[in-house]
């Protein structure tokens, strides 16, 4: 009779790239045989890209490094063999610990730490922790993460900037394909993508060519290579200058646009405290921003101390004047009209001042 094959499924987590989906190592009589999606796993729900099923080809890749190696070729160089040679783990490790000791002991600034590109986050973020406790601030991520990265922890406090497919009604994207299986979390923006458009979501896409979202978007709105910046300021324009649309409320508690500027461009601040100032409306004078305020202003000119200033919204609004949409229309391809169509749509969608239970 034939050999009855053992097969087993050991769970594991995907390293192809950032998104570490969930997956299913299949294993026959002892040998791994393939990659399969994790149905349990909530972050990619059994499914995984093409990418994440050759994975096992890298365990048997030929040229796969197994051990430690250590260059004998002290010459550096296009087409320059280094020769390396495997060494023991144990004999890897002193050499490593000796070099960071003599750093750590004459300089630990010196020591520079990069991160691949398509590390999880929890390697990365691993790798800072380490470089904090060595001492050196000069450790990174590869450039396709690192500045957008930063930027996002001081908006969200997370990595990410994501819609929030299950509320959204009005998405727009510029430039991106998020939804079609690129990006982070592919398999489940994918899906929320998915679901969000049969719910009834408008998507409107800004691409100079019709990519595979374009294609499935309500709107394909062609635009001009690099200029979705001039796009962004005329439709921020329209929403503030003529359709006075914007939340008063999260402004006002959540976030700097009450700020006093001076004609400097820099806060006004508390002579004593150096606290950047508020215009209080209901008292009408100038407050420390984390004061008992009853009306911050967002717009307006005021004086305080013989120095003229106004709120920083007040500064977005009257810099977005040199944006109109005809302006933006020879510089994007889109037409003024298109573009004011577009804001009204999307500030109307947002439905400023309701509220839902969540």
């Amino acid at each position: 009779m034939p050999q009855q094959t053992a097969i087993e499924r050991i769970p594991s987590v995907c390293q192809m790239c950032v998104n570490t989906c969930g997956i299913l190592i299949r294993v026959e009589n002892g040998i791994v045989v393939g990659v399969e999606g994790n149905p349990d796993n909530p972050h990619n729900y059994g499914r995984i890209c093409a990418k994440g099923i050759s994975a096992v080809m890298g365990l048997y890749d030929p040229h796969r490094v197994i051990a430690p190696l250590r260059r004998t070729n002290p010459n550096k160089g296009i087409d320059v063999d280094p020769r390396w040679e495997p060494i023991e783990w144990d004999e890897a490790w002193r050499i490593v610990v000796e070099r960071l000791r003599d750093v750590l002991e004459k300089d630990p600034r010196k020591l520079i730490i990069l991160a691949g590109t398509g590390d999880p986050e929890s390697v990365t973020s691993a790798i800072g922790s380490f470089a904090q406790a060595f001492g050196t601030p000069n450790a990174g991520v590869g450039t396709p993460f690192g500045a957008k990265t930063w930027a996002n922890y001081l908006n969200t406090g997370s990595m990410h900037t994501e819609p929030d497919f299950r509320l959204c009604r009005y998405l727009m994207l510029f430039g991106s394909q998020k939804g079609t299986m690129v990006g982070h979390d592919t398999i489940k923006a994918a899906k929320a993508m998915a679901e969000a458009r049969e719910r009834g979501m408008k998507l409107v896409v800004f691409d100079p060519i019709c990519t595979p979202i374009a294609s499935k978007a309500n709107e394909w709105i062609p635009i001009r290579p690099g200029t979705d910046r001039a796009l962004a300021l005329a439709l921020l324009d329209v929403l503030l200058n003529e359709l006075d649309i914007y939340d008063a409320e999260f402004l006002r508690a959540q976030t700097n646009a009450p700020y006093l500027v001076d004609n400097n461009g820099r806060y006004v601040r508390d002579s004593s405290t150096s606290k950047p100032l508020v215009w209080d409306e209901a008292r009408s004078g100038a407050c420390a921003h984390d004061g008992d305020l009853q009306k911050p202003a967002l717009a307006g000119h005021y004086e305080v101390g013989a120095q003229p200033c106004r709120p920083a919204f007040q500064v977005l609004k009257e810099h977005l004047r040199q944006y109109p949409p005809e302006v933006a229309e020879p510089i994007t391809g889109i037409p003024a009209s298109t573009i004011r169509r577009l804001a009204r749509e999307f500030g109307q969608a947002a439905s400023i001042g309701s509220t839902i239970v969540i």
